[in-house]
């Protein structure tokens, strides 16, 4: 069993204050400071801010019964926060977890990283894939992704290490993997733009650079949508009443989920993306 796997569990919680899009002139302490700088897309300044945060001392409590989380996303692949890896691996350790699972959309490039971070915090850690396959077998039958009969989430789970250069059809596998996802969402995006040229996004000016590995998800892409209606929109009545005629919601309805953006984004992901969205595009 790998080594990463037998560390002894973590040892306190701690659960910062989540910064909103509208607070972010307001001071932040030390502490806060380093947390902000795990989430940058520079992999030298996540592990600096790691190594400052280990070296202040802790007094953990660890939970009546062992936790754990294996499905974490990073935001190689969209985490509502935009944690990167370093940072799913703090908090994981932070809450005394046992165990943590970072599990990525179509890519491994949180896995060193994730791994290594689970070795300085001392927390059990392991590595997933995850993507989405049609299964022509089952076209009729609604597996596990609501509304779309066929498709199918999977994951491949307990990668050690990145596929070797020597190992081609790992490589391969890989890169096939995140070249037809990015082509997925290009051409989500090309769709979407057709139905609402008003705010048509740049895939790679405003799109791309949202993932530090530059294979951005729909997470992305409604995020991204939802972003740039603040800049073609200038008042927060034009913005709702955008978003209420496109959502078929009332304004009052939208003003509730504006204050809540995951809930926002999640209605703008079903009526962009989803089946019977402006861009969906059945699977074949």
């Amino acid at each position: 069993m790998p080594s990463y796997l037998l560390h002894p569990p973590p040892r306190q919680a701690y659960n910062p204050a989540h910064r909103a899009e509208d607070d972010m002139n307001t001071p932040l302490s030390q502490q806060d400071q380093w947390l902000a700088q795990l989430d940058s897309f520079h992999s030298r300044q996540r592990q600096e801010a790691l190594n400052a945060l280990l070296a202040r001392p802790t007094s953990p409590q660890a939970p009546s019964e062992p936790r754990v989380n294996m499905h974490l996303h990073s935001f190689f692949s969209f985490n509502t926060h935009g944690y990167s890896p370093s940072h799913l691996a703090w908090q994981a350790h932070q809450a005394a977890l046992y165990a943590a699972g970072l599990c990525d959309f179509d890519v491994l490039d949180g896995l060193e990283e994730f791994l290594q971070a689970g070795l300085l915090l001392g927390l059990r850690t392991s590595v997933s894939l995850e993507t989405r396959a049609f299964l022509k077998d089952f076209a009729s039958l609604e597996i596990n992704s609501p509304g779309e009969p066929g498709v199918i989430y999977i994951m491949g789970a307990g990668f050690p290490r990145l596929p070797s250069d020597t190992i081609r059809a790992g490589t391969v596998s890989l890169e096939a993997l995140g070249r037809q996802a990015r082509e997925r969402l290009q051409s989500l995006v090309q769709r979407i733009n057709a139905r609402l040229p008003q705010i048509a996004l740049d895939y790679e000016k405003e799109l791309a650079i949202l993932a530090p590995g530059g294979c951005p998800t729909e997470r992305h892409l409604v995020q991204a949508y939802r972003r740039k209606t603040l800049t073609k929109f200038k008042t927060e009545a034009e913005q709702h009443a955008f978003w209420a005629q496109l959502l078929k919601k009332t304004l009052p309805e939208v003003a509730r989920w504006a204050a809540n953006i995951p809930q926002l984004e999640d209605a703008i992901r079903t009526a962009l993306v989803k089946r019977g969205g402006l861009g969906y595009l059945p699977p074949t």
